[in-house]
């Protein structure tokens, strides 16, 4: 009896919402995520370049977008430092923010691998039109 109720309650647990699989990001949430890591990356790999970090132009694009820009913030960030073996929040991360931060991070590693040059033009402009920095 203890046996088929507790098939029952998996089956249950299967079948429900809660098991399902996860919603893909959407297109405005993919791009946050991409607005995000060049926000991160080029004041790294771009000094020099002549590109400023707007203060809060990330949260503001977000509001922007209709993206829940502290939560996908903070996903991008723990998936950042997750996959680079580093100290995270485990409740931050989002698979699916996971999953897109290792292959954006892949396409910019082969960008500034190429040109540095044209790396930095291409994401800093995209960080300019997104109003996320600015010419210095």
């Amino acid at each position: 009896m203890r046996i088929s109720t507790l098939v029952l309650v998996l089956s249950a647990l299967v079948s429900s919402g809660a098991a399902a699989a996860a919603e893909p990001l959407s297109e405005e949430e993919t791009i946050f995520v991409i607005v995000t890591l060049g926000r991160v990356i080029v004041p790294a790999k771009c000094d020099g370049y002549g590109y400023e970090i707007i203060e809060n132009g990330l949260l503001k694009f977000g509001d922007a977008t209709g993206v829940d820009a502290p939560r996908f913030l903070r996903a991008t960030i723990a998936a950042a430092a997750a996959i680079g073996g580093g100290e995270y929040n485990r409740e931050d991360l989002i698979p699916e923010v996971t999953r897109a931060v290792i292959k954006i991070a892949d396409e910019m590693h082969e960008e500034i691998t190429s040109s540095t040059k044209s790396f930095c033009k291409k994401w800093g402009e995209m960080l300019i039109e997104k109003k996320v920095a600015k010419r210095k």
